[in-house]
């Protein structure tokens, strides 16, 4: 994107600021995979990865300004091993799960002002969405997502999670519908981690406004049937 390459400096704090790379370059990926199903309900996929000029962002101190500098560069490739296991069925008559487990190694190398890293760690990221109906014409929905902690070339992202629920209540003869949903309910949804990169650490932690409140209102109109 532009602002990838755009050189212009943004205050994030006091002590750190963010700029583009103008000489970032485009980073190809040769990706492969063998999946297995069985009964068109259970998903099992190996898959291995290698990425050329993985595009990473990183911190790099300012030695002379005393600041840090976010921004992206180029690592040499980026090599990543998983293994994708997800589980679709209707379980009863009112309840239908989408789920699934997704366990992976990435490796990070590269080198960034004279600091080489060659270093990778398994890790894991779990969904599940989940269907109920109910009775009087309503049905719940929830979802819910787990990230464990894992590299992200040269920092340590922590683990953290979302939890997502809504409802629907069908009207004028199922034609119309009312949905309320709430994304990330706890407001768990905090990307923080730890960077460490030429001897200088600095931990971080954003908070995002992700917890949100949703009314939907939907009406059909018509009989549905298309006549010949």
């Amino acid at each position: 994107a532009y602002y990838d390459l755009n050189s212009s400096r943004y205050s994030i704090d006091a002590y750190t600021y963010s700029t583009g790379n103008p000489y970032l370059l485009p980073q190809f990926t040769y990706n492969s995979e063998l999946t297995y199903s069985y009964q068109n309900t259970l998903f099992v996929t190996l898959g291995y990865s290698l990425t050329r000029n993985n595009i990473t962002s990183v911190l790099i101190p300012d030695e002379e300004q005393k600041i840090m500098l976010q921004t992206l560069v180029n690592l040499d490739r980026f090599d990543y091993f998983n293994l994708n296991i997800s589980y679709s069925k209707k379980l009863t008559q009112w309840w239908t799960t989408n789920t699934s487990l997704l366990p992976y190694y990435g490796i990070y190398v590269g080198n960034i002002n004279n600091y080489s890293i060659n270093r990778g760690m398994p890790s894991f990221q779990f969904n599940s969405n989940n269907s109920f109906l109910l009775k009087g014409g309503l049905s719940m929905e929830c979802s819910f997502m787990y990230l464990h902690r894992n590299y992200d070339g040269f920092g340590i992202m922590k683990s953290y999670y979302d939890f997502s629920p809504g409802i629907q209540k069908k009207l004028f003869h199922k034609q119309g519908a009312v949905t309320i949903n709430i994304k990330d309910l706890f407001w768990t949804y905090s990307p923080k981690g730890t960077t460490n990169l030429g001897g200088v650490k600095e931990t971080w932690n954003s908070k995002i406004d992700t917890r949100v409140i949703g009314v939907n209102f939907t009406y059909n109109f018509g009989s549905g049937q298309i006549h010949k």
